[in-house]
């Protein structure tokens, strides 16, 4: 969802609530797409498990780029958030300027509004941007 290239499967693991969470990566900006779906029991709710509900939401533009990974329909933006508030895998200690760990960006989170499933976007640490070709091209 950050530079619209294909995104690769890393990770299809359990969390703590044993429910699938599906983990991807851009090779091409290094971004990570966390999925989650919705819960079992509000799958009634969401037109891609219920035939009987008409998706309303899901086939148009909310104003922020992206479709969700597993159904392919557009997403809603729900907050912005650090990397290391979600993933915790910033050294905390290393500040900047304003107090910021220097090492940290920009982690969104997304709901699909055709499934239910929330994601999290996650952007590159700033010291892993030479891996990645999206950082060379600006």
């Amino acid at each position: 969802m950050r530079c619209f290239h294909e995104l690769v499967e890393v990770k299809n693991t359990e969390d703590e609530y044993d429910i699938e969470v599906k983990e991807y990566h851009c090779p091409h900006c290094g971004a990570i797409e966390i999925y989650y779906p919705c819960e079992e029991e509000d799958k009634k709710g969401y037109a891609y498990y219920n035939d009987e509900i008409e998706d309303s939401l899901g086939g148009c533009s909310h104003g922020y780029p992206g479709l969700c990974p597993i159904c392919g329909s557009h997403i809603v933006w729900g907050g912005d958030f650090m990397r290391s508030e979600v993933l915790g895998d910033v050294d905390e200690d290393d500040l900047g300027e304003y107090g910021i760990p220097k090492d940290d960006s920009l982690a969104t989170n997304v709901m699909c509004p055709h499934c239910g499933g929330t994601i999290d976007i996650i952007d590159a640490k700033p010291s892993e941007y030479h891996l990645y070709p999206f950082y060379e091209e600006k």
